[in-house]
């Protein structure tokens, strides 16, 4: 499925579009989560309510520590429907980041860490997944809540890392154990995405002498979009 798709859905309205008519003529409108996700629904993610974290371990020649660094939500985008069994299925994703400072805490009395990191800055995060993701494992609760196993799905990652005289574009995949629930709140649908950055792949990237390797955990937190 491709970009077309989700702008179709949010050129025609279909995420709002599961509206029809009774015998008697009178609109009827679907009342189900999963009648709602079988016309496609864009799901926009909160950025005040979301939470990601990139947990690194950096090693600077024979010294190396860990720590997390924040890379705020700036907001982002998923576009939901159902497959022929009624499993989840995520498509188009899209999660853009803030600028964040680089510099983690490390013992600053290494010259070489603190002169690569002490000034460098993250910006233009984005994560997407080239493919849709199926959740083939969704369970399906009586009060119509549905609930996806997480499984591994490959997203692309890009940055840029700069300072005052350097700019380094950064490329890489990685691999995510990605679940999902998604449950009526009141009058709209709402939806948790959770993902965590598969053992054994983490992404693996440098900047001046440091080397650093870092996964993802994000809990993606978003309402369907109105129009």
């Amino acid at each position: 499925m491709t970009t077309s798709r989700l702008m179709a859905v949010l050129a025609s309205g279909a995420l709002a579009a599961c509206a029809g008519a009774d015998i008697t003529g009178e609109p009827t409108s679907c009342t189900t989560t999963r009648a709602q996700l079988a016309e496609g629904s864009v799901f926009l993610f909160e950025p005040s309510t979301s939470r990601a974290a990139m947990h690194t371990y950096l090693s600077v020649d024979d010294f190396a520590t860990e720590t997390v660094l924040d890379v705020p939500l700036a907001g982002g985008v998923v576009l939901v429907d159902l497959d022929d069994q009624g499993g989840l299925v995520l498509d188009e994703l899209r999660i853009n980041h803030d600028p964040a400072p680089l510099l983690p805490q490390i013992d600053l009395r290494r010259a070489t860490a603190a002169d690569d990191l002490g000034d460098a800055w993250m910006s233009a995060m984005v994560v997407t997944s080239a493919d849709p993701i199926p959740l083939a494992d969704t369970y399906w609760s009586d009060d119509d809540v549905g609930v996806a196993a997480a499984r591994p799905t490959a997203v692309d990652a890009s940055w840029r890392v700069y300072a005052a005289h350097r700019r380094t574009e950064i490329d890489r995949t990685t691999v995510l154990d990605v679940g999902a629930k998604v449950q009526s709140d009141g009058d709209r649908l709402r939806l948790v995405i959770t993902g965590q950055s598969a053992v054994g792949h983490p992404m693996v990237w440098s900047w001046g002498h440091v080397t650093v390797y870092s996964t993802l955990d994000y809990t993606l937190d978003g309402y369907a979009a109105r129009y």
